[in-house]
């Protein structure tokens, strides 16, 4: 099954579908993907025909719920793909999409959010070229997600995001873990592991609260990895930071 376009009515996708143009779900429709759907963007790798590259936008609502067996993909078709295949996943003003054990991977970014409440929740979010999760303007929720390898930022979070919630995420093997600007954010239960540079940080007048984390080969021995900028303020409470005190959080999904 091939998609392209705008949706005109609501749809339930599943099986195979072939995305060959941008999907667009507007305002008052419902697309709803059912478990173990595979979703695979046509991919473009030029550079002089950026149109060309593909992805989905959402102002209507998302209901991307699959199982621990049933896993919902979003990829590339390419039968060698990389990161940057495709354009990623962009939701605006939209309040009830959400994603469970899905993944997604080989985007320009992962998942989007703009002045919306989405939940990502039991998901891999995996070798996009530049944020695995973002957000501005938004009131995200972020549970019991592995994100690793994403080529910025696993999550950033820029733009007067309030309340985020990031709650027994495995954040591991990019560059840098979370970020925010301008942002609330309640980080507990995750497990940071072989981030580069940071695991957390934060700037442009935020606040994060940091309590009951995993820290673990982060950065070149940086002491704590955790990077407040001037004009920030944060909460650090009982974390761990390599003594053995909490455990990494634990997964029904692969």
């Amino acid at each position: 099954v091939t998609k392209a376009g705008i949706l005109e009515q609501d749809e339930i996708w599943s099986g195979e579908i072939h995305v060959t143009g941008y999907v667009v779900v507007p305002e008052g429709i419902t697309l709803t993907i059912e478990p173990g759907t595979i979703i695979k963007f046509k991919h473009y790798r030029g550079y002089k025909e950026p149109w060309k590259k593909l992805g989905m936008g959402v102002n209507g609502t998302l209901k991307a719920v699959g199982t621990p067996e049933k896993q919902i993909w979003f990829t590339s078709d390419a039968e060698d793909p990389i990161n940057g295949d495709w354009l990623g996943i962009v939701l605006g003003d939209t309040k009830n999409s959400e994603f469970n054990y899905v993944i997604v991977e080989f985007g320009e970014l992962g998942i989007a959010q703009f002045d919306s409440e989405v939940v990502v929740s039991n998901s891999i979010i995996r070798w996009n070229n530049s944020e695995g999760l973002y957000a501005e303007r938004s009131k995200p929720v972020f549970t019991y997600n592995t994100l690793y390898g994403n080529g910025y930022h696993e999550i950033a979070l820029e733009q007067y995001n309030e309340n985020v919630q990031i709650l027994h995420n495995i954040i591991r093997d990019g560059h840098y873990g979370v970020h925010c600007e301008k942002t609330t954010a309640y980080l507990e239960g995750n497990y940071f592991k072989n981030e580069e540079f940071a695991a957390i940080t934060a700037g442009m007048e935020s606040h994060v609260v940091v309590k009951r984390n995993k820290f673990e080969n982060i950065g070149i021995g940086q002491k704590p990895p955790i990077s407040i900028y001037a004009g920030s303020t944060a909460e650090i409470e009982n974390n761990d930071f390599g003594e053995g005190g909490i455990p990494a959080p634990e997964f029904d999904y692969e």
